[in-house]
């Protein structure tokens, strides 16, 4: 009797050991689940940041080129206006540096702010050319001024985006070993 209640003793003792390791092995898949779920989200979430960054940089160029290039004043004006509300949402978007999360990302977001700042101080005197200065001088302007600060720019994002991936990658790596 005696030696049967230690084998079950024993036994009881194993299984609660078994159970616990298994609760705990829940809760570590768990949070390791919640970990790889915020990554995703903050992935995601810089993406889109990055995607209307730089849909807004290549809508205000078409803006000041149509405003450089309108022969017509109103038509001019609208484009000048509509250059000045891309401007705005790109300042509002390099504003919210909320997804932005390593120090390498950090960096480059404020490379890419001081680029931004760059190609707005660059187009600054433009938006009150006359017509007949937008005539002489907006092409070539387009041409010297704003196109390669432009490819700047979206170089800086695509470099953003590929650090990001590659620490996603990473992330995805240490998880499977």
């Amino acid at each position: 009797l005696t030696m049967r209640g230690g084998l079950v003793l024993g036994f009881g003792v194993l299984l609660v050991l078994l159970i616990l390791s298994g609760l705990s092995a829940l809760r570590a898949l768990s949070e390791v689940q919640n970990d790889n779920q915020i990554s995703l989200r903050q992935f995601l979430a810089k993406n889109q940041q990055l995607d209307e960054i730089r849909a807004a940089v290549y809508l205000s160029g078409t803006y000041l080129r149509d405003y450089l290039l309108e022969p017509h004043g109103a038509k001019a004006e609208q484009s000048r206006r509509e250059l000045i509300d891309a401007k705005a949402r790109i300042q509002a978007l390099l504003a919210d540096d909320g997804p932005i999360s390593g120090a390498g990302d950090r960096e480059m977001f404020e490379a890419l702010k001081r680029e931004m700042r760059d190609y707005w101080q660059t187009m600054e005197p433009v938006l009150s050319w006359s017509p007949a200065q937008r005539r002489k001088q907006g092409f070539r302007f387009l041409d010297d001024e704003v196109f390669p600060r432009r490819s700047n720019t979206l170089s800086i994002a695509d470099n953003i985006r590929s650090l990001d991936q590659q620490q996603l990658m990473r992330r995805d790596e240490e998880l499977q070993s």
